[in-house]
């Protein structure tokens, strides 16, 4: 973009000094419509430019999350992995039976909770 903006600079010099060459062979009113287009080219120009620098920080921005996320994937990768070799290692227990253990905990985890929600604690004395 650095680049693009000394271009633009340098043509913007050539077409002005053009642009004064002309004023002898060209009539006023000509020159008020060049002017005006001249007047368009830069304001179109600057749009573009900050066009160009909101979409750089969109793509920085979005950049940055996908970094945040391939590192939660990264850790979820490798949180995977270690449950595959704590499952592996246990040759002797079924596959079946760890799933029903592990659903029984999820339950009493769930039914443990609800407990804890109903109980009135202001009824219980102290």
């Amino acid at each position: 973009m650095t680049t693009s903006l000394n271009v633009y600079k340098e043509k913007w010099i050539k077409l002005s000094s053009s642009r004064d060459c002309l004023t002898d062979q060209v009539g006023a009113e000509d020159l008020s419509v060049l002017d005006e287009r001249l007047r368009l080219l830069s304001r179109l120009w600057t749009e573009v430019l900050d066009q160009v620098s909101q979409r750089r920080v969109q793509i920085e921005k979005r950049l940055e999350r996908w970094s945040d996320f391939d590192e939660e994937c990264r850790q979820l990768m490798e949180a995977i992995a270690q449950c595959e070799s704590a499952v592996g290692g246990v040759s002797d227990v079924p596959i079946e039976d760890l799933l029903v253990a592990l659903q029984t905990v999820s339950w009493f985890c769930v039914v443990s909770a609800k407990m804890k929600s109903t109980i009135n604690f202001d009824i219980i004395p102290q």
